[in-house]
């Protein structure tokens, strides 16, 4: 697969992430009592729509770290601040502060800039 077709491929990932749009197929997987799986059909339209509340949930922080694809530890490690600062941000109980804020806005604009430190390091 060529470098820009996997580009495409990841962007149509993160569309289907945010629920911009739906998925061809949707299956989840269930453990029953007796230890074996099933898999259930979800509707993708419905499958959508959960997606898109879920995304628009969440905090202008746990946005710009999905969009990076980090973990909260890597994107602490990141922004010079404590994994446990970046989960009161995500959970909506802290807000960033001062060089936090502009990194943030960094990081939500020119994802490039992020990218290229972290593949620095």
């Amino acid at each position: 697969m060529k470098k820009n077709e996997m580009k495409e491929v990841l962007q149509e990932v993160r569309s289907v992430e945010r629920g911009e749009i739906a998925p061809a197929r949707v299956r989840e997987v269930k453990r029953l009592p007796d230890g074996t799986l099933q898999r259930v059909v979800i509707d993708p339209e419905s499958y959508r729509l959960k997606q898109a509340r879920a995304w628009k949930a969440k905090t202008e922080a746990a946005k710009i770290r999905h969009d990076l694809n980090l973990t909260q530890p890597d994107f602490a490690e990141l922004l010079g601040v404590s994994v446990a600062t970046v989960r009161k941000w995500e959970r909506g109980t802290g807000q960033p502060s001062g060089a936090a804020r502009t990194l943030l806005a960094v990081a939500k604009h020119h994802p490039e800039v992020i990218r290229e430190v972290i593949s620095a390091r």
